[in-house]
């Protein structure tokens, strides 16, 4: 009896610790909303040039059932952020936009689309993003991360299903702003751009900051489990 309680101790241990060391992550699909913009660290909209501040998009609207876009009616259609909310892949028009992914296009008149993630806390962070072609007929834009408006990378997308990725581990004072942006490309046209943008950030420097109750749950199997996990290596000790 004593060995089931020790090993359902020692599993409930793995499990609490776990809950409690989870670091801190976003990313700009699983985080995506429908409802606020700015959505907490996101947010969408646009600009005429890499060195200016976002417009945010004010309104939302419906591409095709399941796949919404945040934009400027003022603008027209474009530029825009959006996503697909289902479970399975889009087709609309010339785009082919998989399940649960992001998706940006820039403006008619060289607005750059963009979606910008602001620090929350002083940190190191590990991100990891990619922008993919999502038009069929074959997207060309240029593809940005910036943080506080200086470049950290930049590329073409030159083709359907074309991807370009960039990682890097940063150091950032909350407030600190990551943008990542889509122009029109080395044609200097805007049609037929829609891309797909994955970001994703891991707080490397803190763990997420339990919950009551699991604190409560680390604490008490300290108190009690430690006691039981003495007697039964005593015990088994004086067996050998």
């Amino acid at each position: 009896m004593q060995h089931i309680l020790h090993r359902f101790l020692f599993v409930l241990a793995a499990m609490t610790i776990g809950a409690c060391t989870q670091a801190q992550t976003y990313d700009v699909a699983s985080d995506f909303s429908t409802v606020n913009n700015p959505n907490s660290v996101w947010s969408y909209g646009y600009s005429n040039d890499l060195a200016s501040s976002i417009t945010t998009y004010s309104g939302l609207y419906e591409v095709s059932p399941g796949f919404l876009a945040w934009n400027d009616s003022t603008l027209g259609p474009d530029p825009f952020v959006g996503k697909n909310t289902t479970s399975s892949d889009i087709t609309y028009s010339t785009i082919n936009l998989p399940a649960g992914k992001t998706i940006f296009h820039p403006g008619p008149n060289g607005q750059y689309s963009e979606v910008t993630w602001t620090a929350p806390d002083s940190a190191k962070y590990r991100l990891k993003s990619a922008f993919t072609g999502y038009d069929t007929f074959g997207t060309t834009t240029d593809v940005h991360v910036l943080k506080n408006g200086v470049s950290l990378f930049d590329a073409d997308i030159v083709g359907y299903q074309t991807e370009e990725a960039f990682s890097a581990d940063l150091i950032l004072q909350q407030g600190d702003v990551l943008s990542f942006a889509v122009g029109y490309g080395p044609n200097q046209d805007y049609g037929f751009d829609s891309t797909g943008i994955a970001a994703h950030l891991t707080n490397l420097s803190t763990a997420a900051v339990p919950e009551s109750g699991t604190m409560a749950m680390c604490t008490c199997l300290f108190i009690f489990g430690a006691p039981l996990f003495i007697r039964s290596r005593k015990a088994k000790q004086s067996n050998a």
